[in-house]
Protein backbone atom coordinates (compact mmCIF):
# COMPACT_ATOMS: atom_id res chain seq x y z
CA UNK A 1 0.00 0.00 0.00
CA UNK A 2 1.47 3.55 0.57
CA UNK A 3 4.66 4.08 2.24
CA UNK A 4 5.05 7.67 3.04
CA UNK A 5 4.50 11.06 3.22
CA UNK A 6 6.30 14.28 3.43
CA UNK A 7 5.25 16.08 6.25
CA UNK A 8 6.36 14.16 10.00
CA UNK A 9 3.38 15.95 12.03
CA UNK A 10 0.58 13.47 13.13
CA UNK A 11 1.79 10.32 11.02
CA UNK A 12 -0.09 7.86 11.12
CA UNK A 13 0.99 3.61 10.45
CA UNK A 14 -2.00 1.32 9.05
CA UNK A 15 -2.13 -2.28 10.37
CA UNK A 16 -4.92 -5.34 10.61
CA UNK A 17 -5.90 -6.81 13.87
CA UNK A 18 -7.93 -10.05 13.90
CA UNK A 19 -8.84 -10.27 18.03
CA UNK A 20 -10.25 -13.71 17.22
CA UNK A 21 -6.82 -15.52 15.61
CA UNK A 22 -5.12 -12.63 17.86
CA UNK A 23 -3.09 -11.53 14.55
CA UNK A 24 -1.53 -8.27 13.04
CA UNK A 25 -0.30 -7.20 10.23
CA UNK A 26 1.39 -3.53 9.67
CA UNK A 27 -0.19 -2.59 6.17
CA UNK A 28 1.60 1.03 5.66
CA UNK A 29 3.49 3.80 7.95
CA UNK A 30 4.70 7.29 7.82
CA UNK A 31 1.10 8.48 6.56
CA UNK A 32 -0.73 11.58 7.34
CA UNK A 33 -4.33 11.58 8.89
CA UNK A 34 -5.76 11.65 5.19
CA UNK A 35 -3.71 8.88 3.69
CA UNK A 36 -4.54 6.47 6.61
CA UNK A 37 -8.02 7.12 6.73
CA UNK A 38 -8.54 6.34 3.43
CA UNK A 39 -6.73 3.16 3.21
CA UNK A 40 -8.06 2.19 6.73
CA UNK A 41 -11.52 2.74 4.40
CA UNK A 42 -10.28 0.79 1.72
CA UNK A 43 -9.30 -2.16 4.01
CA UNK A 44 -12.22 -2.51 5.41
CA UNK A 45 -14.78 -2.09 2.46
CA UNK A 46 -12.95 -5.50 1.73
CA UNK A 47 -13.99 -6.94 4.78
CA UNK A 48 -10.22 -6.44 6.46
CA UNK A 49 -9.72 -5.67 10.58
CA UNK A 50 -7.78 -2.35 9.97
CA UNK A 51 -6.69 0.69 11.85
CA UNK A 52 -4.57 3.27 12.87
CA UNK A 53 -1.90 3.77 15.41
CA UNK A 54 -0.37 6.95 15.86
CA UNK A 55 3.88 7.39 15.35
CA UNK A 56 5.89 9.54 17.44
CA UNK A 57 8.25 10.54 14.41
CA UNK A 58 9.03 9.56 11.46
CA UNK A 59 9.63 5.79 10.38
CA UNK A 60 12.88 5.75 8.21
CA UNK A 61 12.53 1.90 7.27
CA UNK A 62 11.04 2.18 3.86
CA UNK A 63 9.06 -1.22 4.09
CA UNK A 64 6.79 -1.59 7.32
CA UNK A 65 7.21 -5.31 7.26
CA UNK A 66 10.98 -4.85 8.48
CA UNK A 67 10.03 -1.52 9.96
CA UNK A 68 11.26 -2.25 13.87
CA UNK A 69 9.96 1.59 14.78
CA UNK A 70 6.05 0.16 13.51
CA UNK A 71 6.35 -2.69 15.94
CA UNK A 72 7.93 -0.18 18.61
CA UNK A 73 4.80 2.04 18.08
CA UNK A 74 2.53 -0.62 18.29
CA UNK A 75 4.02 -2.09 21.78
CA UNK A 76 3.88 1.29 22.67
CA UNK A 77 -0.04 1.54 21.65
CA UNK A 78 -0.58 -2.10 23.17
CA UNK A 79 0.54 -0.86 26.65
CA UNK A 80 -0.87 2.66 26.81
CA UNK A 81 -4.07 0.21 26.88
CA UNK A 82 -5.84 -0.32 30.13
CA UNK A 83 -7.09 -3.87 28.48
CA UNK A 84 -5.02 -5.99 26.51
CA UNK A 85 -5.75 -6.59 23.02
CA UNK A 86 -3.11 -9.60 23.74
CA UNK A 87 -2.56 -12.14 26.58
CA UNK A 88 0.64 -13.22 27.22
CA UNK A 89 0.84 -15.73 24.65
CA UNK A 90 2.61 -14.93 20.80
CA UNK A 91 0.41 -14.29 18.28
CA UNK A 92 -0.59 -16.95 16.08
CA UNK A 93 0.54 -17.26 12.31
CA UNK A 94 -2.76 -17.17 9.94
CA UNK A 95 -4.39 -14.84 6.90
CA UNK A 96 -6.04 -12.22 7.59
CA UNK A 97 -9.19 -12.05 5.06
CA UNK A 98 -7.26 -14.18 2.81
CA UNK A 99 -3.88 -11.88 3.60
CA UNK A 100 -1.31 -13.61 4.12
CA UNK A 101 0.78 -12.83 7.17
CA UNK A 102 4.41 -14.04 7.96
CA UNK A 103 5.79 -13.85 11.70
CA UNK A 104 8.77 -11.60 12.58
CA UNK A 105 9.67 -11.53 15.89
CA UNK A 106 6.11 -11.91 18.35
CA UNK A 107 4.33 -9.63 15.50
CA UNK A 108 2.94 -10.99 11.95
CA UNK A 109 3.39 -8.73 9.36
CA UNK A 110 2.44 -8.64 5.41
CA UNK A 111 2.90 -6.28 2.43
CA UNK A 112 -0.34 -5.84 0.64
Amino acid sequence: MRRSTQTTSRLKLVMLFDRRNRTRCVCSHNLDTEEASEEVAELRRDGLPAFTVDQRSRHVEVDPDECLACQTEIKHSLRSKTTPLFSSGKPKPTNLGGVPCRTTGNTLTTSL
